[in-house]
């Protein structure tokens, strides 16, 4: 985020080092991996502990023995913690001491400032630290760029009363995200006694290599071809356009509903040749067949579309296509498919596999009561993340205007 020159009253510009000690992370000792350097008690933070602590530093993945402290430094808690090699810019909070290499910046916020703040002020220009960032073999952030780097800053007092509220919307955006984790962990577990286990009541027994399955003795085992059509597209890249008709490719398929909106465009003329052997339509299932993804995405959708190279339509022939969207993506399947595709050189699932896969099929009636559960499911998961959606375009709003001045608070509001 750009700092303007022009501020309100009791605003000033300065840079980082104005308000807060501006230090590399030290590790000086070569070779790095002397195992008489590691192993002791001393917290000794990774840029990837850095990446994946969204605010807080979650915990470290090494420590550093006595030896390995003499060769390294230690920074207190409340400081921010700044990757500038490779995922230049990521930061997080340390709540605890901690040492880093030298691939780490620390940032110990002075004057007033609390780490918090800073921490928001840095997320704030994090897009303008990556464009400035040096390409070598990887990219870098100098220390002399960061500590004058510059900042429009008000009073502390009203620094750290905009950070409570930033604070807050990061607060519930987290709650919304955990609520979507935990709801995803229901649907697996439910996915698991649904479509394998059966429901209760006589079973039976189905085995497949290692895998035995549990299920009600009026299901029925048949080939994943007996109940579906398993349809290729055309083995070519098609010509893409910045408008016209959406090619869904495999990273585009995700388990949900299909999502459009990130998939390139093709033309009228591509898009009629590549559905000359079927036009997609409302409630096929999208399957990316690529060995990275192997997940199936539900077209709850009236946009025509069509698909590229890995990915297929299955649509049912006389089975419920929702009930074959979640048995596509349930681990029965995919641990079935792992197995059949064991030693193949292709990096994708072959057709004929997943063709013969065996499903255990209950009747309609049950398919549509284990649907009518799943579906609830997911459809909670798709309001939490619309929640999350709004929460994070409000985040955005409020750090453009709260970090420039442009939204004018006051440092009393505290009540």
């Amino acid at each position: 985020m750009a700092v303007k020159e022009e501020l309100p009253d009791g605003w000033t510009l300065k840079h980082l080092v104005d308000v807060a000690d501006v230090a590399r992370g030290k590790f000086t000792h070569r070779p790095r991996n002397d195992p008489r350097f590691y192993g002791g008690t001393i917290p000794f933070v990774q840029t990837s502990d850095v990446v994946n602590s969204p605010k807080y530093l979650r915990g470290h993945s090494q420590t550093l023995s006595e030896l390995g402290m003499t060769v390294s430094r230690m920074f207190p808690e409340n400081t921010i913690l700044m990757v500038i090699a490779g995922s230049v810019g990521a930061s997080a909070i340390t709540k605890y001491s901690v040492a880093f290499p030298d691939s780490i910046v620390g940032i110990t916020p002075r004057n007033g400032y609390s780490p918090e703040f800073i921490h928001h002020v840095l997320v704030a220009h994090q897009s303008l630290m990556d464009g400035v960032a040096t390409e070598s073999a990887q990219a870098n952030l100098s220390l002399e760029l960061i500590s004058m780097l510059k900042l429009a800053l008000p009073s502390p007092e009203t620094a750290n009363w905009i950070a409570e509220i930033l604070d807050a919307v990061d607060d519930a955006t987290a709650a919304t995200r955990a609520v979507i984790e935990q709801t995803r962990k229901l649907k697996t577990a439910l996915l698991q006694d649904l479509l394998s286990n059966g429901l209760p009541g006589k079973h039976k027994r189905f085995s497949s290599g290692k895998l035995v399955l549990r299920y009600p003795s009026d299901w029925k085992i048949k080939p994943l071809s007996a109940i579906a059509q398993v349809i290729d597209c055309k083995h070519r890249t098609p010509v893409y356009e910045d408008q016209g008709f959406p090619v869904v490719r495999p990273g585009d398929v995700t388990e949900g509903l299909l999502d459009l909106s990130q998939s390139p465009r093709t033309s009228q003329a591509e898009y009629e040749d590549l559905v000359e052997n079927y036009r997609p339509v409302r409630g096929d299932i999208v399957y990316s067949r690529n060995a990275s993804f192997g997940v199936a995405a539900y077209a709850d959708t009236d946009e025509a579309f069509t698909i590229g190279q890995d990915v297929v339509i299955i649509t049912s022939k006389t089975e419920s296509n929702r009930f074959l969207y979640y048995l596509l993506n349930s681990h029965v399947f995919k641990q079935q498919l792992r197995r059949l595709s064991a030693g193949s050189t292709f990096q994708r699932i072959n057709l004929d596999d997943i063709r013969r896969y065996q499903v255990v099929v209950p009747s309609l009636e049950e398919q549509d009561r284990i649907v009518h559960v799943l579906w609830e499911v997911d459809q909670l998961i798709e309001r939490n993340k619309k929640i999350l959606n709004g929460q994070q375009v409000l985040k955005l709003s409020l750090s453009q205007g709260l970090l420039t001045g442009r939204i004018p608070i006051s440092g009393g509001c505290h009540g």
